[in-house]
C-alpha cells in the first residue's frame, strides 16, 4: 500500500482548499473545511470508509476543539493534522489514538507553516500601495487575492504533497511494526489528549467560578448515563436559572432609544448607497476580506479591496478623494468578522458624509475603526468563536465518533448563521453610529448572553471529556487490585478530575497550552511504556 503520486497531489490541494479562507457558507474554512469532522467525512468517502473517516475526525476534533485563531494568530492547524494523519490511518488500519499523537504533532507545525505564509504576504500590501498611488485600481485583484492564493499553495501544498508521496507510506509501515509497549503509550497519550482541548476550551471562556458546571456535566454523563442530548436540555435551563439568579439589577437595556427594526434598512433616498451596494460590499468581504492576511497588516489588503466599489461610488467626481480614501482603508484593520462588520458600515457612512463635504478629516476614520477593532473582537470572539462554536462542534463531534454521517454538516449550519449576523451587524453600523454602539456594548446585554452560553458551554465540555477521555491507572497494589479499581471504589473519574482540574487552573493562571501539552504528551507515554497507565 503506496501514496500514489496523484493521491498525495489531490491531498496537497485539498489541504491548500481548506485554507481559502472564504467566509462564505458553505464554503467558509474558519468555520467549515477546516473542521476535523468534515475532513474526516469527505477522506473516508475517498478511502472507502466514511464511519471510520468520521470516527477519526471526531477524535482528532477533540484535541483541537479550542484551536481558534487569537488576534490573526494560528495556535494549530487542524486542518494540516486531519489531512495527514487520516489517510494514512484509513490506509494502515491505525487505531484512533495512534492517528490522534500524529495528528497533533503535524497541527503544532502547521501553525509555523501559517506564519510563513503570512510573512510572504506582506509583500501584497507594498504592491497594492503601489498601485494605489499609480491610479491602476483595476489590477488590485492581483494583491488583494490572487497572489496570495499563490503563496499559499506553493507554501501549503507543494510541501504536503511531496510529505505524503515520499514519506506517507514508511510512516504508515513504520507504526504499523512498532512494538505492543510502545503502542500502550500512544494509547495512553490518545486518551488524554481530548481533555486537553476541552479544558482549553474552557480557560479561553475565562470564568473560573464556572468549572463547577464541568464536573456536573462529566457526571451527568458518567453516573447517571444520559445521552448528549439530555444534558444539552438540562445545560440550557442551569444558564437560564444562573443567569437569573446573577445577573445585577443595575444592567438594563434601559436608556436605549433605538428602533432595530429601521436599522435593518436604508433608506435611498438619503443615501447616495443603496440597498444593493451594501449587499456587494458584504458579499465581497465573504470572498475576499482574508485572503491576503499579513503578519504586519493583517487584513488591511482585503479591507481596501472590499470597500472599492462603494468608495468609486462615493467619489466618482473627485479623483484625488478616491485614491485618498483608498490609501486610507489600506491601513492594518483586524476585528472579528460577525460582529466587526458594523465597523465596515460605520465606516462607509463617515465616507459617505466626507464625500458630501462634511468636516470629517481621513484620521477621524482611521481613528474610528482603530477605536473599535478591538472592543468588537473581544465580544465576537467570546460569544461566537470560543463559546458558542465549542458547543456546535462539541455536538457535531459526538455525532461523528457515533458514526451519523450528517454531523460532518452541522458546522455549516454555523457559517450560515455567522454570515446573516454579519449583514445585520453591518446594516446597524450603518446606521446607528459609533457612540451608539459603544453605548449598547456598555449596557451589559451581550454579556448577560456571554454568561448564559458559557454555563452551557462548561456543561458541555465536561459531557465530552466524560464520553471521550480517559485514565486507566493500571498499576497493580496487589495481584487482584490496581490503583483504578480503588479510586472507583472511591469516587468514578476522579483521576480524570484531578488531571482536568490541573491543566485548567494551569491555563487560567496564564499557562501556555503548547507547553501543557508537550508535558503531557511526554509524561502520557513515559507512564504508557512502563505499564504505569494504560
Amino acid at each position: 500500500m503506496e501514496f500514489t503520486l496523484l493521491e498525495a497531489f489531490l491531498l496537497g490541494t485539498f489541504y491548500w482548499f481548506t485554507w481559502m479562507d472564504f467566509c462564505i457558507a458553505p464554503l467558509n474554512s474558519w468555520a467549515t473545511w477546516q473542521d476535523s469532522v468534515l475532513v474526516g467525512f469527505v477522506l473516508g468517502l475517498a478511502y472507502g470508509d466514511v464511519q471510520q473517516g468520521l470516527y477519526l475526525g471526531g477524535t482528532i476534533g477533540l484535541v483541537f476543539i479550542g484551536a481558534n485563531s487569537v488576534g490573526g494568530n494560528l495556535g494549530s492547524d487542524v486542518s494540516l493534522a486531519s489531512i495527514i494523519a487520516i489517510p494514512i490511518a484509513l490506509k494502515f488500519n491505525w487505531d484512533a489514538n495512534t492517528a490522534l499523537v500524529v495528528a497533533t504533532a503535524f497541527g503544532l507545525v502547521g501553525s509555523f507553516v501559517d506564519t510563513f505564509r503570512r510573512l510572504i504576504n506582506s509583500y501584497w500590501h507594498r504592491d497594492a500601495e503601489r498601485r494605489i498611488k499609480e491610479r491602476k485600481y483595476k489590477s488590485l485583484w492581483i494583491d488583494a487575492f490572487a497572489g496570495p492564493w499563490v503563496v499559499a499553495y506553493i507554501v501549503r501544498a507543494v510541501p504536503l504533497t511531496l510529505l505524503i508521496y515520499f514519506g506517507g507510506t514508511q510512516m504508515g509501515d513504520i507504526v504499523s511494526k512498532l512494538p505492543e509497549w510502545i503502542m500502550n503509550g500512544f494509547t495512553v497519550v490518545g486518551g488524554l489528549l481530548p481533555a486537553l482541548g476541552l479544558i482549553l476550551c474552557c480557560a479561553m471562556m475565562g470564568r473560573k467560578e464556572l468549572y463547577p458546571f464541568f464536573i456536573i456535566g462529566y457526571y451527568m454523563s458518567t453516573l447517571c448515563g444520559w445521552t448528549t442530548l439530555t444534558i444539552l436540555v438540562f445545560a440550557v435551563i442551569f444558564a437560564l436559572f444562573y443567569m437569573r439568579f446573577t445577573s445585577n439589577p443595575d444592567e438594563s437595556s434601559e436608556g436605549l432609544d433605538i428602533d432595530f427594526k429601521a436599522l435593518m434598512k436604508v433608506d435611498s433616498s438619503k443615501s447616495e448607497l443603496t440597498i444593493r451596494d451594501h449587499a456587494r460590499l458584504y458579499m465581497r468581504t465573504l470572498l475576499w476580506f482574508r485572503e491576503s492576511q499579513s503578519l504586519e497588516y493583517f487584513f488591511g489588503v482585503g479591507y481596501m479591496y472590499i470597500m472599492k466599489p462603494a468608495l468609486e461610488k462615493l467619489y466618482k467626481n473627485d479623483p484625488d478623494g478616491y485614491q485618498e480614501a483608498m490609501l486610507r482603508h489600506l491601513t492594518p484593520f483586524i476585528t472579528e468578522p460577525c460582529m466587526g462588520a458594523c465597523i465596515h458600515g460605520l465606516s462607509l457612512a463617515m465616507e459617505e458624509e466626507k464625500s458630501k463635504g462634511a468636516p470629517i478629516e481621513g484620521q477621524d476614520i482611521i481613528t474610528m475603526e482603530t477605536s473599535l477593532m478591538g472592543p468588537m473582537a473581544g465580544l465576537g470572539d467570546s460569544i461566537f468563536w470560543t463559546t458558542a462554536i465549542s458547543i456546535i462542534k462539541s455536538i457535531c463531534i459526538a455525532g461523528a465518533i457515533a458514526g451519523h454521517w450528517y454531523a460532518a454538516f452541522g458546522i455549516m449550519l454555523w457559517g450560515i448563521l455567522a454570515n446573516v449576523i454579519g449583514w445585520f451587524s453591518h446594516l446597524i453600523g450603518y446606521n446607528l453610529g459609533g457612540q451608539s454602539i459603544i453605548q449598547l456594548l456598555q449596557k451589559g446585554i451581550f454579556q448577560k448572553i456571554l454568561l448564559a452560553v458559557s454555563v452551557i458551554g462548561f456543561t458541555m465540555m465536561g459531557v465530552m471529556t466524560a464520553s471521550n477521555a480517559h485514565i486507566n491507572a493500571v498499576f497493580r497494589i496487589t495481584n487482584d487490585y490496581t490503583i483504578q479499581g480503588f479510586l472507583d471504589e472511591a469516587l468514578p473519574g476522579a483521576l480524570m478530575m484531578i488531571f482536568c482540574w490541573c491543566g485548567f487552573n494551569y491555563m487560567s493562571k496564564g499557562g501556555k497550552f503548547v507547553k501543557m501539552l508537550l508535558v503531557t504528551t511526554i509524561i502520557g507515554l513515559l507512564c504508557g511504556f512502563a505499564g504505569i497507565l494504560g
